[in-house]
């Protein structure tokens, strides 16, 4: 049988009342009556993932051995060309008049943009604009290691970074730190191209993350498509050498492109809308795209008859912290020809709590392929 995988990015969340639980979610909760539940670390207990690194895990790549960095998946999921240079995730954000980020997340003008790509040529640093809030910054130098200037990520391995809570914290820009000699121009030109961008847009700043120069090399996953709308998750898609299609934004689109595709392939499909309202700290925005999820979609393909289907999250963004965290994350299975029971009682149901206590029970992202098998 194919697989259907779907990632509802940033649905889980943490505490007893959270938005899976309160949600009216009788689809999910269909499946997940039907099926076998639990709860999965994504990558391990210590770190909170970024998408990119959650969905090398849960494809089943060891992160520590392959992960090079999310810059440059930015940047070959933007359309960007990849050359030998060192490519970084950037965030616009504005700042209070006492220098602290008031909001992580903030769109530039038009002009705002311009202006940095005409300042950043006496770094020879390109920047391109890519979705919303973010953008690649490109620097011709020779090492990526670098800490970030964004305060809500720490590296905790190599080139592997967990999320930091932000909600409730007096944030400044960080200054970038050289981790080898080699690097020590990198962090010299991201700390000026920060202080910089404060001065020229008054109110606002960048900040970088990811830095990165190398594509992790991962092995190919032929059968697969892959449905998904954010630069990183197409990055991914490519290197895999999945069928890459991009995410339509209506629901029921969504469902029948699913539909056309699940009869001859593996689908991986990831669902943003529940994560961004996590980042905003809206417990209601979140109920209620967690709600026309289930509504729109996962009706529409909750009676599929030859296909495993999953569905879990590629991290916790809970609504409180305003940020990713280490919590794990509820997961479903559901095999039409193997009706189990998920939950020990007989209404099961797809949340934190009721999968805490589910058949799979507690385990790890990488092993999440081998269990659909």
């Amino acid at each position: 049988m194919n697989k259907l995988i779907i990632i509802l990015d940033g649905a889980s969340d943490r505490g007893f009342n959270t938005p899976l639980k309160l949600a009216k979610i009788p689809n999910l909760n269909f499946i997940a009556q039907n099926g076998k539940i639990g709860l999965m670390d994504v990558i391990n207990k210590n770190i909170a993932p970024e998408s990119d690194q959650a969905m090398i895990s849960l494809l089943g790549f060891d992160l520590k051995k392959v992960y090079t960095g999310r810059g440059i998946l930015e940047a070959l999921g933007s359309g960007i060309k990849i050359e030998n240079k060192i490519y970084l995730r950037c965030n616009f954000a504005s700042l209070n008049e006492n220098g602290t980020i008031k909001n992580i997340e903030v769109i530039p003008a038009k002009e705002e943009i311009e202006l940095l790509k005409t300042e950043f040529k006496k770094f020879n640093a390109s920047l391109i604009h890519t979705i919303g809030h973010r953008a690649v910054l490109i620097l011709n130098l020779k090492s990526p290691r670098v800490t970030p200037s964004h305060p809500g990520y720490k590296i905790v391995y190599n080139n592997i970074t967990s999320a930091q809570s932000i909600n409730h914290k007096k944030l400044y820009p960080l200054i970038s730190i050289p981790l080898e000699k080699d690097a020590v121009e990198t962090s010299k030109i991201i700390n000026k191209i920060t202080f910089l961008s404060k001065r020229l847009l008054k109110n606002k700043v960048l900040l970088t993350r990811g830095a990165s120069n190398e594509l992790p090399k991962l092995k190919p996953m032929k059968n697969f498509v892959l449905i998904a709308d954010m630069p990183v998750e197409l990055a991914i898609g490519k290197i895999c050498k999945m069928k890459v299609i991009k995410k339509p934004k209506d629901l029921l689109d969504l469902s029948r492109l699913v539909l056309k595709y699940i009869k001859t392939n593996d689908v991986y499909l990831e669902i943003k809308g529940p994560d961004s309202f996590g980042h905003q700290g809206d417990k209601k925005g979140k109920i209620k795209a967690l709600e026309k999820i289930d509504l729109e979609f996962i009706s529409k393909i909750k009676n599929l008859k030859n296909t495993i289907i999953c569905i879990t999250s590629d991290h916790s963004t809970p609504y409180t912290l305003k940020s990713h965290s280490k919590d794990p994350v509820p997961v479903l299975i559901y095999n039409p020809k193997v009706i189990s029971r998920g939950f020990i009682s007989k209404k099961s149901s797809f949340n934190e709590t009721a999968c805490k206590k589910g058949y799979l029970g507690r385990f790890n992202g990488k092993s999440l392929l081998t269990k659909l098998s």
